[in-house]
């Protein structure tokens, strides 16, 4: 028969420094409302182990208290009942060390609330400096977040499955954007990722079904595997500089938004003639899969071509290779179904 959730149906193991305790498991029959407590036997409670709450289906809410700072494994994995968490410091929540997706209650779409009040609308402190792995990942009650200038890093699957999320401001002090960061972020419909970006993970806006435009900064250097899988919408892609567009790492044509997007801007201006810049000595793969293209100019700097660079260029006419290009990947011209003239 279950029972109401309460402190007694939780178990509590010593930690390794002998000063503080973590949560080691719930009985599976509690449910409704659990309150963990900040103490244990006069010692503050710090952890949340492996597969504590370990399919304890009948949980609807929880309360995380400030004490916790690191929650194991699969902690809460297929909590599916879980539909509010209850914290009172979000900058405890950020320095959370969650261990994978399914260590945070969140995971399947509750809603958090901040000293009883619903979270929608969140601004992160400035004594934030990262946005940890998973922290809001799931959160279904978020429409909008910004992220203070302190932010250097958005970890891995950061706000992943905030289905509700349709804005957020992203400051020129984030180096990174891990893997899975914005991942079914389905509300978005416009990203601008700030210069300062260096790189972006894998699958890091995989599903952003609703994402129409996203502008790259000349900061960025990689792009992930299927970093914009499923962005379907897509239809602009902005950049400043072709010469640093041709120097990133794409991880596979899913890593380019060019996948999707229809059209190229630079500098705000559509692109259909392109001339790489002297200088350039590699255009890597996936680099111009792009339906607006006509024309392409290489220079006498280029050496090679990547694999699938001019993918599905449906509507290049006309290209210039010039006799310094010793080597031209698998599938470059693929798709190119109108291109006429090769020089």
């Amino acid at each position: 028969k279950a029972q109401a959730a309460s402190v007694d149906d939780l178990t509590f193991v010593l930690n390794d420094d002998g000063k503080s305790y973590s949560v080691n498991g719930c009985i599976s029959t509690a449910e409704g409302k659990l309150d963990v407590p900040s103490f244990y036997n006069g010692l503050p409670v710090t952890g949340i182990a492996n597969e504590a709450f370990y399919y304890c289906t009948q949980l609807t809410s929880i309360t995380i208290p400030n004490s916790v700072t690191s929650i194991g494994s699969d902690a809460f994995y297929y909590c599916s009942n879980i539909k509010d968490v209850y914290i009172s410091d979000i900058v405890a929540w950020c320095g959370i060390s969650f261990d994978n997706y399914s260590a945070n209650p969140l995971n399947k779409g509750a809603n958090l609330y901040l000293n009883g009040k619903l979270l929608v609308e969140v601004v992160i402190p400035d004594s934030v400096t990262s946005i940890g792995d998973c922290a809001f990942g799931g959160c279904r009650s978020l429409t909008s977040v910004t992220i203070p200038g302190s932010v250097t890093n958005i970890g891995s699957s950061a706000f992943r499955g905030c289905k509700g999320l349709t804005s957020i401001t992203i400051p020129g002090s984030v180096k990174s954007i891990g893997a899975y960061a914005f991942y079914d972020c389905s509300g978005f419909t416009s990203i601008t990722i700030p210069k300062g970006v260096t790189s972006l993970g894998n699958y890091a806006f995989y599903n952003c079904s609703n994402l129409t435009s996203i502008i790259i900064p000349d900061s960025l250097t990689s792009i992930g595997e299927s970093a914009f899988y499923i962005c379907s919408s897509l239809e602009d892609v902005y950049i400043t500089d072709i010469s640093k567009w041709c120097g990133i790492s794409f991880g596979g044509s899913y890593s380019n938004p060019l996948r999707y997007a229809k059209n190229l801007y630079l500098n705000d201006e559509l692109v259909t003639d392109i001339v790489i810049p002297n200088g350039v000595t590699i255009i890597p793969g996936y680099a111009f899969s792009c339906n607006n293209l006509t024309s392409i100019t290489i220079p006498d700097s280029v050496t090679s071509i990547g694999y699938s660079a001019f993918e599905n260029c449906t509507n290049l006419t006309s290209i210039t290779i010039p006799d310094s290009v010793t080597s031209i990947g698998s599938s470059s011209f693929r798709g190119c179904k109108v291109l006429a003239s090769i020089t």
